[in-house]
Order: C-alpha cells, then sequence, then structure tokens
C-alpha cells in the first residue's frame, strides 16, 4: 500500500504511525510520499526516516491541489491523509482518497483550536475523527472517531499528549481496515464504503484488526505513558 502525507507542521503522531506500519511490515518506507507547503519539522522527519518529501509552494490551493495529486498519482499513491492547516481543493480529493484527521469529537469544535475549545468548555471525554476531506472545513462524512476519559486534573499538555495518541490510532486504523479489505476507497465521490461490519472496542469504532498491529499500538502508548485508548 502506498500512503501520501500533506503536511504543513511537524506532523508527530502520522510520522509515529508510519514507524509502527513500518514495524508491522504493513507499509514500507518507499511506500510513502510527504508533500509540505512550506519549511517545516515534517521535512526534517522524512528526511531522518529516508522518505520521500517534496515541497510545493503554490499559494493557491487550487494550484496546490493539482500538483500534489499529480504527484501522488504518479507514485499510484492509494491514499491520502491531511495535516494540513489549509483546506485542499477537489483537483485533490476528487482525485484520489484523501481523509483528514481532527482533534474532535465532530461535528463538535470544528475548525483550528478544537483542543483548547474542548478544555475550555469542560468536556468530559476528548476525542478524534477520522473523517473524508471535501470543501467545507472538517465536514466531511465520518469514517472513525475515538475517545477518551478527562481526568480533572489534566491541564494542555495532557489534552494534547492524548489527542496525539488518538491522531496515531487513526491513521493505523484506516490503513488496517483496507488492507483486511473491510473498506473499500475506490468509489467516486465517496471517500469509502463500508465491506463489511468493522470491529470496535470500547474507546475505539472503528478498531484495529490485525493482532500483530494491535501489539504495537500497545506497546507504543505504554511506552508513551498514555492509557488512552484500548486498540
Amino acid at each position: 500500500m502506498k500512503i501520501g502525507l500533506i503536511c504543513s507542521a511537524g506532523g508527530s503522531a502520522c510520522f509515529s504511525a508510519l514507524d509502527l506500519l513500518h514495524e508491522n511490515g504493513s507499509v514500507g518506507k518507499g511506500d510513502v510520499l510527504v508533500v509540505t507547503d512550506r519549511e517545516c519539522d515534517a521535512e526534517m522527519a522524512a528526511a531522518d526516516r529516508q522518505i520521500e518529501c517534496i515541497r510545493i509552494t503554490e499559494s493557491d490551493a487550487a494550484e496546490f491541489s493539482s500538483h500534489a495529486c499529480s504527484e501522488f498519482k504518479d507514485r499510484s499513491t492509494d491514499l491520502v491523509f491531511l495535516f494540513y492547516t489549509r483546506l485542499v481543493s477537489s483537483a485533490s480529493y476528487a482525485g484520489i482518497p484523501t481523509f483528514n484527521i481532527h482533534p474532535s469529537l465532530l461535528p463538535a469544535f470544528r475548525g483550528f483550536g478544537a483542543l483548547d475549545q474542548a478544555r475550555e468548555q469542560g468536556v468530559r471525554f476528548i476525542g478524534a475523527t477520522l473523517h473524508g476531506a471535501n470543501e467545507f472545513r472538517d465536514a466531511g462524512p465520518i469514517v472513525g472517531q475515538v475517545v477518551t476519559p478527562v481526568q480533572t486534573a489534566w491541564d494542555a499538555r495532557d489534552f494534547a499528549r492524548v489527542s496525539y495518541i488518538q491522531k496515531t490510532y487513526l491513521l493505523l486504523c484506516m490503513v488496517d481496515l483496507l488492507q483486511n479489505g473491510v473498506v473499500d476507497t475506490d468509489i467516486p465521490g465517496r471517500p469509502c464504503r463500508w465491506l463489511k461490519p468493522p470491529p470496535f472496542t470500547r474507546t475505539c469504532n472503528p478498531s484495529l484488526m490485525t493482532h500483530s498491529l494491535i501489539d504495537c499500538f500497545a506497546a507504543f502508548q505504554a511506552n508513551a505513558g498514555i492509557d488512552a485508548l484500548v486498540p
């Protein structure tokens, strides 16, 4: 499977997910293309892992999206994940299955600063959402969500650490579901369709399927010292 990433910042969750997929033998580092629109930490993270990275500097969203989509198609990319602060245009998501991972339980707290909004509102659960990209910010069809109870003493750093774990999980889950034939992304005008009922846990819907990947994630979460999800 070939994966594309569009990043405009660090993308720590997406690179952690790629590391776990590589460790599990699910995706090779040569099967990933990272596209950025500026100098950012994601470029350094890609270089450290010997992952191909290109920078596209067009300021117009349609031009950027068209160029990025061409690069992904040239490499037979199967799907693209956004870790990106700008909207992409239909030139991207209509040309290749494109997914965004947003740090809230959509439709709550759309847009920037979702974690701060949630914390300020005193939420009792923090979540993240995997959804198909479209022309509206954080409004595409929901594919998956994860949720973690909030502890009373948490501060902004705790929210960010749990959100990082959650976003890592959702990227892993999308790849795992595709590789296990649970979803199909070759559907014009739709991010995916379900081919069979997906598994779920009390914190993740859908959940990981491959036992070795579940073990990889469990070890990753334990090493981070964060008990956020039941994989």
